[in-house]
């Protein structure tokens, strides 16, 4: 897995085996909650009849982040219920990260910049109430810097091929009934999450009202992820599942495991 790649766990759904699926579940404790197996469990169902399958699922922090489709491949759906979570997030400003603001800079604009020990110290600052938060597992991986002060406005990510920014630019001359908004919108905030940018807001000037948007860059850098695949048939070994059996007991094997070891001890 990536070094960067942490919080950030990418399934790879196509021609998936529903026990490899089940197996994972239960040997690599990554996804916990109910809600986010049944989840998976539902889309990978679904792709049996699916003419338009889902073939990759995001989650961040046992998070469901969004998923693409076999149609729509380099389209990423955001689940935007994550969106209000992010926005409770209270920015660290600017003069705590006076000795990485150029880097910040750097990074906002340079997609592919990784630098771990600048996320380590943003991540240092960022301030975390778990009450508040709905998806707090996904809210606690996630550091936000107030960029007012930078001055850069929507003008400063002009890129009219990007289908992403062309929908942000749209977004705020539909929403304010102009079509002059490159320079009359702000950036104020900017998300990150193992050392890649998440998103940000934008404000128009003279409005109170501030807009999210995932980055314009995201789908690509959640693409180049390694990918956890599903489409191998299992090979079971009879050492390894007794190695398991030693490291945390006989109820934490699976049933498959179990009647590989049974039909093992009766052809012996």
């Amino acid at each position: 897995m990536n070094s960067y790649q942490k919080n950030i766990i990418v399934l790879n759904l196509k021609n998936a085996i529903y026990k490899n699926l089940e197996y994972w579940f239960l040997e690599d404790y990554i996804v916990k909650w109910d809600s986010t197996k049944n989840y998976i469990r539902k889309r990978l169902n679904e792709n049996s009849t699916s003419e338009n399958p889902v073939e990759y699922v995001f989650l961040i922090n046992d998070t469901i982040l969004g998923f693409s489709c076999k149609n729509e491949y380099s389209d990423i759906k955001y689940s935007n219920l994550l969106i209000d979570d992010l926005m409770l997030l209270k920015p660290i400003s600017l003069t705590q990260l006076e000795l990485y603001k150029s880097v910040i800079i750097d990074w906002i604009f340079n997609h592919h910049l990784k630098n771990e020990l600048v996320f380590k110290a943003i991540q240092s600052l960022q301030k975390f109430e778990v009450q508040k938060h709905q998806f707090s597992d996904f809210a606690s991986c996630v550091c936000v810097i107030d960029a007012v002060d930078l001055g850069f406005k929507l003008n400063d990510f002009f890129a009219p091929i990007n289908q992403k920014f062309k929908n942000i630019h749209q977004f705020f001359c539909t929403q304010y009934e102009t079509n002059k908004v490159l320079k009359q919108v702000n950036l104020t905030k900017v998300f990150f999450i193992d050392q890649l940018v998440l998103g940000y807001t934008f404000q128009m000037e003279g409005s109170s009202k501030e807009h999210f948007f995932w980055s314009i860059y995201l789908e690509e850098q959640l693409f180049l992820m390694d990918k956890i695949t599903f489409d191998t048939p299992l090979e079971l070994k009879v050492d390894t599942i007794l190695d398991k059996i030693n490291l945390k007991g006989i109820e934490n094997i699976s049933i498959t495991e179990l009647e590989f070891l049974n039909k093992q001890q009766y052809e012996s």
